[in-house]
Parts: structure tokens; C-alpha cells; sequence
């Protein structure tokens, strides 16, 4: 697995129809090369938030992701955005959408569905890849960390969320210092 591909999936895992480009209109639903602005995202479903964040997380534009986030979760998220050794330019292509979503009162998981491209900004170091770092899912109930984000309403909006790590009982094979 190369960096940049490993680095998007671990974008989404903070937390893929089409090609890597949009071509033609995308599906109800779905969102394409740009993505949205975070005005135009509607706040009451839960599948527009979800894919949306997963684009702006993609892209590293940690301050849209930021805005849909839980607001509880935006500091974990600053500390990411400032150690990241990210590209500047780099922008997420294709088309996603919401597939199944489980939601139980004002938590749940939307599946995403569709293809996912990350473009490196030209003259990124390294080496140009052959083929572009892309990710996709055509199941839309699927279960997979990839594909799943965690969502959570909060006064009537819905904003991405993630379950905090726990560090109780928790083993190192690292000698202490």
C-alpha cells in the first residue's frame, strides 16, 4: 500500500460508483469532484453530513471537516490537522454518496458508497503514481471501518462523531522511560 493511499484510508477511518473524475450528473444524493461548501450541506440527514466530511477529511481541508464535526470531537481533530504532513493543493475526486443508514434515536453509522480519489498537487515529492490512489465500495450496507462514519444529532443537526479511545488498562511492549 503506498503512503498517499494508506493516508486516505486512514482519513476515512476517522470517520466510495463513478470514476475517478465526475463525469455526467452524479446520483441523487451524492456529491462529485468539488464537493459541497459546508453552507450548502443539509444538516438534517445524516448521509449528506457523512459524505461531505469524508471529502473535506480527503482533501485535508481540516476546517470545513472541522464545522462538521462533533463539536465535542474538534480538538482531537485541531491536534490531527497540526501534526499532519499532508500536501498542500491536494483534493478529493469522484463520486460518494450515503448508502444504508443505522441510526437508533440521534446516534448511528452511514455506509458510504461509491469511489473515493485523492489528486496530489503537481510537483508533490515522490513518485507520480501510475494509477491514482482511489478507494471504493459498492456494497451499501456494508459494514467496513473504510466506508463507515459515525454520526450523532445534536439539537436537530447531525455531525460526524467517533468514539473516543479509552486508555484505561491499556499495555505497552515499549520499556518506560
Amino acid at each position: 500500500m503506498t503512503r498517499r493511499l494508506a493516508a486516505l484510508a486512514g482519513a476515512l477511518c476517522l470517520g466510495l460508483l463513478g470514476g475517478c473524475a465526475s463525469t455526467g450528473a452524479a446520483p441523487a444524493g451524492s456529491v462529485g469532484t468539488a464537493g459541497p461548501s459546508v453552507t450548502s450541506v443539509d444538516r438534517s440527514d445524516a448521509g449528506s453530513v457523512a459524505v461531505a466530511f469524508t471529502l473535506a477529511m480527503a482533501s485535508q481541508d481540516y476546517a470545513a471537516a472541522s464545522v462538521l464535526l462533533d463539536p465535542d470531537k474538534r480538538g482531537v481533530l485541531a491536534a490531527l490537522a497540526q501534526g499532519s504532513q499532508g500536501q498542500p493543493g491536494t483534493q478529493a475526486t469522484g463520486t460518494l454518496r450515503g448508502g444504508r443508514q443505522r441510526i437508533t434515536g440521534d446516534s448511528g453509522t452511514v455506509a458510504l458508497v461509491g469511489r473515493l480519489c485523492r489528486i496530489m498537487p503537481v510537483g508533490a515529492p515522490g513518485p507520480v503514481p501510475t494509477t491514482p490512489d482511489c478507494i471504493e465500495n459498492a456494497d451499501p450496507d456494508t459494514e467496513s471501518p473504510l466506508f463507515t462514519v459515525r454520526v450523532v444529532r445534536i439539537s436537530g443537526q447531525w455531525y460526524v462523531t467517533f468514539v473516543t479511545p479509552s486508555v484505561s488498562g491499556a499495555t505497552s511492549n515499549h520499556p518506560p522511560t
